[in-house]
């Protein structure tokens, strides 16, 4: 009978830039762990990883406004999320609006 190696799945360690909150997961899959930013009024963006929970990540998240935003218009002014790396690459968390409808029957 032959031995059975079970695979671990790899530590990740994350950190966002903007909040210096640390995540750890061990997951096989691929992903990008997100969490919601205090220091950006709570908005969902992702976190970077890192190489431990105290390494400084190299990358910064910068908020894109909505170009036809019109202020007190009661629709948010932050469009998406950029994530800048150091490595010049960089990802974007869309903030994508939920539609509103009012019903009134007359």
């Amino acid at each position: 009978m032959s031995d059975v190696v079970l695979l671990q799945p790899v530590e990740r360690w994350w950190r966002c830039p903007s909040c210096n909150v640390t995540d750890k997961t061990q997951r096989a899959d691929a992903h990008t762990q997100m969490h919601p930013c205090a220091a950006l009024g709570g908005i969902n963006i992702p976190l970077i990883e890192t190489q431990s929970s105290d390494t400084t990540p190299d990358g910064q998240h910068v908020a894109v406004e909505r170009e036809e935003y019109i202020g007190d218009s009661g629709a948010d002014r932050i469009a998406a999320i950029r994530t800048d790396h150091g490595d010049g690459s960089n990802d974007v968390t869309v903030l994508a609006p939920t539609a509103r409808m009012k019903l009134v029957s007359y």
